[in-house]
């Protein structure tokens, strides 16, 4: 897999991932208000590469943790839906 070194121009296409209680699926951007509910978290990462890192803090103790994607089982937007992560 090779890093982007520029937009792919086709922001129209733009998807979302959406991870909920029911799993992982993907969305058209324009639906991401109506995907919105008081407290939820977004993440943000508009590099469109892997590894992709996420800070956040383990609940239960505070302590800072990092997940890092590390891979996906397929590369279609629309078959992707399993991570390979590793938390630090």
């Amino acid at each position: 897999m090779r890093a982007a070194t520029q937009p792919d121009g086709l922001r129209r296409h733009a998807r979302l991932m959406v991870v909920d209680e029911g799993g992982i699926s993907h969305q058209r951007r324009s639906e991401l208000p109506s995907l919105l509910r008081p407290g939820d978290l977004v993440v943000a990462n508009d590099a469109a590469t892997l590894p992709a890192s996420l800070s956040g803090l383990l609940a239960q103790t505070g302590a800072a943790i990092e997940v890092r994607l590390a891979g996906c089982a397929a590369l279609s937007p629309d078959e992707v839906s399993t991570f390979v992560a590793v938390v630090f």
